[in-house]
């Protein structure tokens, strides 16, 4: 309650002369649109993401303009193929052999087995850190909140839904739904040209 012969003091208005470009950056991204567990409502793309995370990484990349399709498949294709050898080709490497309930250990297997799991590792790394890369690259491009922290965590702990989100927003924003179909430009979409 205001004292009597008090003016009363009222809060400034919002300046907004400066533009947008002076406003908050809370208030110049938005969340995503599709939440993280709502790849439950489109089941065919998230067993899509799961089986097949490379076509999905492309198609997603293509569509936003980010990358172009072959390149991205070219390259999380390689780094799958060949990290899958290597863990497999490690096996046969184990240094642990049982022989008449006695596990014998051979050195010259285990350096190979080593050197072989350390590389699939590195591989690993490097695709998974590529993802990252592309997720923040689209969060930049269509302004979404978020942080390189929140996308670690996501594509380490639930990759198939985070590919999915990732998939669901760049569809809803470049071709108005969300598409399910395995060509990277369903018809009547250009795809991207040049370099």
């Amino acid at each position: 309650m205001q004292p009597a012969g008090v003016p009363a003091m009222s809060a400034p208005a919002a300046d907004n002369s400066m533009g947008p470009m002076f406003q908050p950056v809370y208030e110049m991204y938005r969340p995503w649109r599709i939440d993280l567990c709502g790849c439950a409502d489109y089941c065919s793309l998230c067993c899509y993401s799961y089986l097949l995370p490379c076509v999905r990484l492309g198609q997603t990349a293509e569509r936003s303009r980010l990358h172009k399709f072959m390149t991205v498949l070219l390259v999380f294709g390689l780094l799958y193929v060949v990290h899958m050898f290597l863990v497999f080709a490690s096996f046969n490497y184990y240094p642990y052999t049982p022989q008449h309930n006695v596990e014998l250990y051979d050195e010259g297997k285990a350096a190979t087995y080593y050197t072989l799991s350390m590389f699939a590792l590195a591989l690993a790394t490097i695709c998974f850190a590529l993802r990252i890369i592309l997720r923040g690259q689209l969060r930049h491009k269509y302004r979404i909140q978020g942080s390189c922290c929140e996308d670690f965590c996501l594509h380490l702990f639930c990759a198939p839904c985070a590919i999915t989100q990732e998939a669901l927003e760049v569809d809803l924003a470049e071709l108005g739904h969300a598409s399910t179909d395995c060509d990277p430009w369903p018809q009547g979409v250009a795809p991207l040209r040049g370099a």
